[in-house]
C-alpha cells in the first residue's frame, strides 16, 4: 500500500524532457532495467523501429534519380518558406501527438551530437540501442508509409528510391548493428523488381518493406515475378507494413487509434 508518512511523499525533482534532451537521459530508466534484467546476455532485435526520415528530407531529395524532379525538389526545399517534405502525401499536418506536455516522439531531435565521423541519425540510433539493451535495430521510414496511396505512382518510385539510396549510403554504412527492410515501390512492379536487383545485396539490407494500404491486392498476378525473385535469392524477408494514421478514415475506426488498420494488413 502507498502509505505516506507524516511528512508526505518524497517527490522526485521535476525533469523536463523536450526536443533538446539527450536520448540517453530520456531512456535512463530503460538502461537500468536492461542491465537489471540481464539483457546483455540475450540477443535482442527491434524489428519495428520507426525512422523519421523527413528530418533529413533536404538530403534525401538529392538522391532522386530523375534530374528534373531532383532539381524541383531541391529548389522546393530551399526556396519555399516553411516547405513541407517535397512530394509526400499523408497526414503530416495531423501529427501533433507530442505537444501539450507529452514526451516528443516524432519531432526533430535537437540534442547535442559531437561526433562527426558518421551521420547524426546513426549516433541517435546507437544511443537508443545502447539504452534499451538492443543488439540490432531494423529501421524503416515513417511518413513515407502513406506513399502506397500517392496519387502519382511515379512519385513513389522517385521518393522511395531516393530514400533507399540515402539510407544505405548514409545510415546503414555507419553501423553494422543497424539494418533495414528497404522500401519497395509496389505500385510499379517493374521498379520494385529493379530495387531487388540493384539494392538487395547492399550492406545492412535484410529484406524489403511493402507499405500499405494499397489499391491492388498483394496476391495480384503483377507481383508474382517479384515474389519469385525474392524467393530465389533466399534469406530475405518481405514485410507488409501499414501506415500509422493518427486520424484514420471513419470506415476503419474499430479499435485503438493508430492500430485500427493493422489487423487486416498483417493477415497477408
Amino acid at each position: 500500500m502507498n502509505i505516506h508518512g507524516k511528512f508526505g511523499p518524497q517527490y522526485a525533482p521535476v525533469q523536463q524532457i523536450d526536443v533538446h534532451t539527450d536520448t540517453r537521459d530520456i531512456l535512463a530508466h530503460a538502461r537500468r532495467n536492461a542491465l537489471k534484467r540481464g539483457l546483455q546476455d540475450w540477443f535482442v532485435c527491434d524489428i519495428d523501429a520507426h525512422h523519421v526520415e523527413t528530418v533529413s528530407w533536404k538530403e534525401i531529395v538529392t538522391y532522386i534519380e530523375d534530374p528534373v524532379v531532383r532539381d524541383n525538389a531541391i529548389r522546393f526545399q530551399a526556396e519555399r518558406l516553411g516547405a513541407p517534405p517535397y512530394g509526400l502525401n499523408g497526414d503530416l499536418g495531423l501529427r501533433y501527438q507530442s505537444v501539450g506536455g507529452r514526451i516528443p516522439h516524432q519531432d526533430g531531435q535537437r540534442e547535442i551530437v559531437e561526433e562527426t565521423d558518421v551521420h547524426r541519425d546513426v549516433i541517435l540510433t546507437r544511443r537508443a540501442m545502447d539504452s534499451l539493451g538492443i543488439d540490432n535495430m531494423v529501421v524503416f521510414p515513417t511518413p513515407m508509409l502513406f506513399l502506397g496511396m500517392h496519387p502519382q505512382p511515379e512519385m513513389e518510385v522517385w521518393l522511395g528510391g531516393a530514400y533507399n539510396r540515402w539510407l544505405i549510403e548514409r545510415i546503414l554504412s555507419g553501423d553494422d548493428r543497424i539494418k533495414s527492410l528497404i522500401y519497395l515501390p509496389f505500385n510499379t512492379p517493374e521498379e520494385a523488381e529493379r530495387t531487388v536487383e540493384e539494392l538487395g545485396d547492399k550492406k545492412g539490407v535484410i529484406g524489403f518493406c511493402v507499405t500499405s494500404t494499397r489499391n491492388k491486392p498483394v496476391h495480384h498476378n503483377d507481383y508474382m515475378r517479384l515474389y519469385a525473385m525474392i524467393e530465389e535469392r533466399g534469406g530475405w524477408g518481405l514485410s507488409p507494413r501499414p501506415p500509422n494514421p493518427h486520424w484514420p478514415p471513419l470506415g476503419i475506426r474499430d479499435g485503438d487509434r493508430g492500430h485500427e488498420s493493422f489487423p487486416p494488413v498483417f493477415l497477408f
